[in-house]
C-alpha cells in the first residue's frame, strides 16, 4: 500500500515510511512508500512453503520485497532461488533482508532487477522445478476479457519449466467464474499447448478469501507441465 494511503498517528514524519514486518518468525524489510505487500497472503505463502520438495531450484518472478522468496528460504529445503524484480525500491528491500540472514545455512539467492521478460532470457532452458508468478494487477485483468490474460509473461516463464515442473499462476477473476476459473485455465492451457507442453491443472482457488475489489478476487492456479510427445 502507498505511504500516501496510509495516515501515521505517532512518531515523526519520515520518508521513505520503512517498517519491519515478522511472518511465520520471518523478519522482512518493507517500504511502504514504494512497495506493495499484503499480509493477508501469509496463508497462501505457507501453503508454497508446504508444496516445496528437497532439492528444488525455485524462480520466484514479480518477486516484490520478497515475501514468497524470503518464507521458501526459510522453511524449505530449496537448493536455490532466484528473484525478479522491476521495482527498484522493492529490490533494495528483498537485499536488506537477505543480510539478516547472513551466515545462516541457508540455499543461495540470486536476487535481479529488472522485466521477467528480459531476465528469462539469461536463464536456461528448463532450469526450474518449480515457478512462482504473483504478478500484479494490470488493466484489463480479469472478467472483463480486455487483457491479454498474462499471456505474454507465460511465454517467458514456461521454457524455464524443468519437465514435471510446477507453476504457480496468480490471475485476477470475479465472484460468478470462482471455483473453477475456467478463462484462467484456458490461458494456460493455451500459452502451453502453444509450446509443446501438456498442462495438468492441479488446483485453482482464490488465494484467500478477501476481495481485492468489488466482487474480484486475486486466485491462484497451480499447474504441472510435460511434454506433449504427439505434438
Amino acid at each position: 500500500a502507498p505511504a500516501e494511503l496510509l495516515q501515521a498517528i505517532a512518531g515523526r514524519p519520515r520518508s521513505p515510511l520503512m517498517t519491519t514486518h515478522i511472518e511465520f518468525g520471518v523478519r522482512m524489510i518493507i517500504d511502504l512508500d514504494a512497495c506493495f505487500f499484503s499480509p493477508r497472503l501469509a496463508g497462501e505463502r505457507q501453503r508454497l512453503c508446504q508444496q516445496v520438495q528437497p532439492g528444488e531450484r525455485i524462480l520466484v518472478a514479480f518477486a516484490g520485497c520478497g515475501p514468497e522468496v524470503l518464507q521458501i528460504l526459510s522453511h524449505t529445503e530449496a537448493v536455490q532461488i532466484a528473484a525478479v524484480e522491476l521495482n527498484s525500491a522493492a529490490v533494495r528491500c528483498l537485499q536488506r533482508s537477505l543480510q539478516i540472514k547472513e551466515g545462516q545455512k541457508i540455499c543461495p539467492v540470486e536476487v535481479f532487477e529488472g522485466d521477467i521478460r528480459q531476465v528469462a532470457k539469461g536463464f536456461p532452458p528448463g532450469h526450474f522445478h518449480r515457478i512462482l508468478a504473483p504478478r500484479p494487477k494490470n488493466p484489463g485483468d480479469g472478467d472483463l476479457e480486455q487483457g491479454d490474460g498474462g499471456a505474454e509473461f507465460l511465454q517467458s516463464l514456461l521454457p524455464l519449466l524443468a519437465e514435471s515442473g510446477v507453476c504457480h499462476w496468480y490471475d485476477f477473476a470475479a465472484d460468478w467464474e470462482l471455483p473453477s476459473c475456467e478463462r484462467t485455465c484456458k490461458v494456460l492451457q493455451a500459452e502451453c499447448s502453444a509450446l509443446g507442453l501438456n498442462c495438468n491443472i492441479l488446483r485453482v482457488a482464490a488465494a484467500n478469501r478477501r476481495t481485492i475489489a468489488e466482487r474480484q478476487y486475486r486466485v491462484v492456479a497451480d499447474f504441472q507441465v510435460s511434454k506433449n510427445i504427439h505434438g
